[in-house]
């Protein structure tokens, strides 16, 4: 967490807020409750000094009884400082509608038997 500013606003298709404590807050919540978390990194483009522009794809099975599989693809932008270097942004972006994940909540995983 060292490299964001602890201001640093993070955005996405669900939510908008400041500070590196909710940030943390927020990945604990989401991340005690997956489990066989496939992350993917897809694209790093670096080209321009003042952000790093990355591309990804997600999937995890969420702790609910009826063990919902989470998938997405998307990128993460990180807007940097020009003072300190740190990340000022963190900006996600989502390549499907987000209420498709949402509704992945509610599907069950199919049983293997």
């Amino acid at each position: 967490m060292l490299a964001y500013e602890p201001d640093c606003l993070f955005a996405d298709a669900f939510a908008s807020f400041r500070g590196t404590a909710r940030f943390k807050k927020n990945v604990s919540n989401l991340g005690g409750l997956l489990s066989d978390i496939r992350l993917e990194i897809t694209e790093w483009d670096e080209s321009d000094p003042q952000q790093l522009v990355t591309g990804w794809r997600f999937a995890g099975t969420v702790a609910l009884p009826w063990r919902p599989r989470l998938a997405a693809s998307g990128g993460t932008t990180h807007v940097f400082d020009a003072q300190t270097g740190r990340v000022k942004e963190h900006l996600e972006r989502w390549d499907i509608d987000p209420l498709v994940v949402v509704r992945q909540l509610f599907t069950p995983t199919k049983r293997r038997d």
